[in-house]
């Protein structure tokens, strides 16, 4: 019954359909070369990406990727805290975590506790990214250089903090394509949930996306 979810027969038809229409799956390390205008390969790829690393994706979401051998992004906070996200649904546990990112999954940053980022003081701020860090470092050994604004959330001042963390590239959630002169900090994304119908889902993976928001801007306005 939550508004962002998918159920594992519609995400399996979902990338099934993608890979049957010729998209490339990308990670990071394609995604910041098509960025940097060092890829061609650009009339169809898809990036899949779930944010707060909840349990039913390592028991539901990864076995369908694994079945199609695709990547994906998976950005967590680090607390491991519902506390913030507005339901009670399980959580993935740094062992859990671990588990899929041992399986090829690519783990990003999601901040620590999950706040509006646009809210927090500079010390706030400074604070969720040094402890975010810290965790990350601590059970994965790594410090992760993506990241994904909780609510979609973020400011200049939430961005110049992120490059002086490392950060290099910014996942939000406004809704179109990237094109390779995106800025890097404000990548877009769409979004789907349980509402999307499939014929959605199929005209927000092409070139039809922008053309599909305006009109759907129009009539919301």
């Amino acid at each position: 019954d939550w508004e962002f979810t998918v159920s594992p027969k519609d995400f399996g038809r979902q990338v099934r359909y993608l890979k049957d229409n010729g998209y490339s799956f990308w990670g990071s390390r394609e995604l910041t070369e098509f960025l940097a205008g060092r890829r061609n390969d650009t009339l169809r790829a898809a990036i899949i990406t779930f944010d707060d690393g909840y349990c039913d994706f390592l028991t539901q979401a990864l076995p369908v990727l694994r079945k199609h051998q695709v990547p994906a992004l998976v950005f967590i906070h680090t607390d491991r805290s519902s506390s913030e996200l507005g339901n009670t649904l399980p959580l993935m546990s740094w062992d859990d975590v671990r588990i899929a990112a041992d399986q090829g999954v690519e783990i990003g940053c999601h901040s620590h506790s999950h706040p509006n980022m646009k809210r927090l003081t500079d010390a706030q701020l400074r604070r969720e990214l040094e402890e975010s860090a810290r965790a990350f470092q601590e059970h994965l050994g790594f410090a992760p250089t993506l990241f994904s604004y909780p609510g979609g959330k973020f400011s200049t001042s939430v961005i110049r903090a992120l490059k002086e963390n490392g950060y290099t590239l910014g996942f939000t959630i406004n809704r179109g394509l990237m094109r390779p002169n995106e800025n890097p900090m404000r990548l877009p994304r769409n979004g789907i949930g349980v509402e999307t119908s499939f014929l959605e889902f199929k005209v927000r993976t092409s070139r039809a996306c922008q053309w599909y928001e305006n009109v759907i801007r129009i009539f919301k306005s």
